[in-house]
Protein backbone atom coordinates (compact mmCIF):
# COMPACT_ATOMS: atom_id res chain seq x y z
CA UNK A 1 0.00 0.00 0.00
CA UNK A 2 1.49 3.47 -0.96
CA UNK A 3 1.71 6.60 0.20
CA UNK A 4 -1.06 8.35 -1.45
CA UNK A 5 -3.91 5.32 -0.68
CA UNK A 6 -3.57 5.81 2.61
CA UNK A 7 -3.91 9.66 2.91
CA UNK A 8 -7.26 8.45 1.06
CA UNK A 9 -8.10 5.76 3.39
CA UNK A 10 -8.20 8.27 6.58
CA UNK A 11 -9.68 11.17 4.52
CA UNK A 12 -12.65 8.88 3.94
CA UNK A 13 -12.38 7.95 7.58
CA UNK A 14 -12.78 11.30 8.24
CA UNK A 15 -15.60 12.28 6.11
CA UNK A 16 -17.48 9.46 7.52
CA UNK A 17 -16.88 10.58 11.05
CA UNK A 18 -17.98 14.23 9.89
CA UNK A 19 -20.94 12.79 7.89
CA UNK A 20 -22.28 10.74 10.55
CA UNK A 21 -21.92 13.74 13.48
CA UNK A 22 -23.96 15.74 11.14
CA UNK A 23 -26.86 13.29 10.82
CA UNK A 24 -27.03 13.03 14.47
CA UNK A 25 -27.21 16.94 15.18
CA UNK A 26 -29.52 17.15 12.33
CA UNK A 27 -32.15 14.27 13.67
CA UNK A 28 -31.51 16.22 17.57
CA UNK A 29 -32.41 19.66 15.68
CA UNK A 30 -35.55 18.73 13.87
CA UNK A 31 -36.93 16.88 16.68
CA UNK A 32 -36.82 20.45 19.39
CA UNK A 33 -37.64 24.37 18.90
CA UNK A 34 -35.77 25.07 21.99
CA UNK A 35 -32.51 26.77 21.90
CA UNK A 36 -30.99 25.30 25.59
CA UNK A 37 -32.01 21.88 24.03
CA UNK A 38 -29.69 22.46 21.29
CA UNK A 39 -26.84 23.85 23.03
CA UNK A 40 -26.90 21.15 25.90
CA UNK A 41 -26.84 18.46 23.25
CA UNK A 42 -23.79 20.12 21.24
CA UNK A 43 -22.22 20.03 24.75
CA UNK A 44 -22.50 16.82 25.36
CA UNK A 45 -21.75 15.14 21.72
CA UNK A 46 -17.75 14.46 22.05
CA UNK A 47 -16.08 15.70 18.88
CA UNK A 48 -18.55 18.62 18.55
CA UNK A 49 -18.05 20.09 22.47
CA UNK A 50 -15.01 21.59 20.95
CA UNK A 51 -16.44 23.63 18.71
CA UNK A 52 -19.82 24.33 20.75
CA UNK A 53 -20.20 27.82 19.94
CA UNK A 54 -19.11 28.17 16.35
CA UNK A 55 -21.82 25.65 15.57
CA UNK A 56 -24.53 27.19 17.33
CA UNK A 57 -23.60 30.47 16.43
CA UNK A 58 -24.15 28.94 12.39
CA UNK A 59 -27.15 27.42 13.30
CA UNK A 60 -28.49 30.66 14.96
CA UNK A 61 -27.68 32.41 11.50
CA UNK A 62 -29.31 29.68 9.59
CA UNK A 63 -32.67 29.73 11.49
CA UNK A 64 -32.53 33.68 12.33
CA UNK A 65 -31.88 35.37 9.16
CA UNK A 66 -31.55 38.78 10.83
CA UNK A 67 -28.33 37.75 12.76
CA UNK A 68 -26.57 37.21 9.27
CA UNK A 69 -26.98 40.93 8.57
CA UNK A 70 -24.45 41.71 12.07
CA UNK A 71 -21.36 41.17 10.58
CA UNK A 72 -19.65 41.07 7.21
CA UNK A 73 -20.87 39.48 4.31
CA UNK A 74 -19.23 35.70 3.18
CA UNK A 75 -17.67 35.28 0.31
CA UNK A 76 -20.03 32.37 -0.65
CA UNK A 77 -23.48 33.79 -0.70
CA UNK A 78 -25.50 30.96 1.21
CA UNK A 79 -22.65 30.58 3.54
CA UNK A 80 -23.69 31.05 7.19
CA UNK A 81 -20.09 30.04 8.49
CA UNK A 82 -18.14 33.23 9.24
CA UNK A 83 -17.34 34.56 12.58
CA UNK A 84 -18.63 37.53 13.40
CA UNK A 85 -20.02 37.18 17.00
CA UNK A 86 -20.59 34.25 18.74
CA UNK A 87 -22.32 32.65 21.53
CA UNK A 88 -19.94 31.81 23.82
CA UNK A 89 -22.37 30.69 26.75
CA UNK A 90 -26.46 29.46 27.19
CA UNK A 91 -27.75 28.78 30.52
CA UNK A 92 -31.24 29.12 31.85
CA UNK A 93 -32.00 32.67 31.56
CA UNK A 94 -28.50 33.88 31.04
CA UNK A 95 -26.52 34.31 27.45
CA UNK A 96 -23.11 35.86 26.83
CA UNK A 97 -21.63 36.61 23.43
CA UNK A 98 -19.02 38.22 22.25
CA UNK A 99 -18.79 40.41 18.83
CA UNK A 100 -15.82 41.06 16.96
CA UNK A 101 -15.49 44.19 14.71
CA UNK A 102 -15.36 44.02 10.82
CA UNK A 103 -15.48 46.53 8.38
CA UNK A 104 -19.06 44.90 7.22
CA UNK A 105 -20.37 46.06 11.07
CA UNK A 106 -19.07 49.24 10.78
CA UNK A 107 -20.86 52.64 10.90
CA UNK A 108 -19.86 55.84 9.55
CA UNK A 109 -17.79 57.12 12.26
CA UNK A 110 -15.37 54.18 12.46
CA UNK A 111 -17.15 52.04 14.96
CA UNK A 112 -19.62 49.14 15.25
CA UNK A 113 -22.95 50.63 14.15
CA UNK A 114 -25.70 51.15 16.45
CA UNK A 115 -28.17 49.06 14.66
CA UNK A 116 -25.73 46.08 14.62
CA UNK A 117 -24.93 46.58 18.22
CA UNK A 118 -28.45 46.72 18.94
CA UNK A 119 -29.58 43.48 17.21
CA UNK A 120 -26.53 41.53 18.61
CA UNK A 121 -27.92 42.59 22.39
CA UNK A 122 -31.23 41.60 21.27
CA UNK A 123 -30.50 38.57 19.94
CA UNK A 124 -28.50 37.47 23.56
CA UNK A 125 -31.10 38.68 25.24
CA UNK A 126 -34.11 36.84 23.17
CA UNK A 127 -31.68 33.76 23.81
CA UNK A 128 -31.69 34.65 27.30
CA UNK A 129 -35.49 34.45 27.68
CA UNK A 130 -36.13 31.40 24.82
CA UNK A 131 -34.06 29.57 27.21
CA UNK A 132 -36.20 30.25 30.10
CA UNK A 133 -39.42 29.66 28.45
CA UNK A 134 -40.84 25.86 28.44
CA UNK A 135 -41.57 23.85 25.44
CA UNK A 136 -45.09 25.73 24.37
CA UNK A 137 -44.11 29.08 25.31
CA UNK A 138 -43.91 32.05 22.97
CA UNK A 139 -42.14 35.25 23.49
CA UNK A 140 -43.16 38.70 21.27
CA UNK A 141 -40.57 41.36 21.18
CA UNK A 142 -43.06 45.07 22.50
CA UNK A 143 -40.15 47.54 22.67
CA UNK A 144 -36.37 47.69 22.32
CA UNK A 145 -34.43 50.39 24.32
CA UNK A 146 -30.98 50.85 23.63
CA UNK A 147 -28.16 53.36 25.46
CA UNK A 148 -25.29 54.37 23.62
CA UNK A 149 -22.55 55.85 26.66
CA UNK A 150 -19.27 56.02 24.33
CA UNK A 151 -17.85 54.80 20.63
CA UNK A 152 -17.80 50.53 20.47
CA UNK A 153 -14.27 49.70 18.45
CA UNK A 154 -12.98 46.41 19.01
CA UNK A 155 -13.89 43.46 20.88
CA UNK A 156 -17.16 43.89 22.32
CA UNK A 157 -18.58 41.41 24.91
CA UNK A 158 -22.02 40.85 26.06
CA UNK A 159 -24.32 39.32 28.88
CA UNK A 160 -28.22 38.73 28.69
CA UNK A 161 -30.43 37.55 31.77
CA UNK A 162 -34.27 36.88 31.97
CA UNK A 163 -35.46 39.77 34.66
CA UNK A 164 -39.11 38.43 35.28
CA UNK A 165 -42.12 37.84 33.44
CA UNK A 166 -42.21 41.46 32.07
CA UNK A 167 -38.45 41.45 30.66
CA UNK A 168 -34.92 41.30 29.94
CA UNK A 169 -31.65 43.19 30.30
CA UNK A 170 -28.58 42.79 27.99
CA UNK A 171 -25.57 44.56 28.93
CA UNK A 172 -22.23 45.20 26.14
CA UNK A 173 -19.16 46.17 27.47
CA UNK A 174 -16.32 46.94 25.43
Amino acid sequence: MDRSSAILGCLGVVVAILYWLYLRVRAALVQTQQPLMVWEYLCETPLLRLFVSRIFTMLLKIRNPYTRSIGQKPEIEFSANYADFQVTLLEVGRCRGVLKRSSGSDGPFGSTHGVALSLFAETLAGLAVFSRLGPKGRGILEKVETEFGNKAKGRIASDGWWLNSRGCFCLCRI
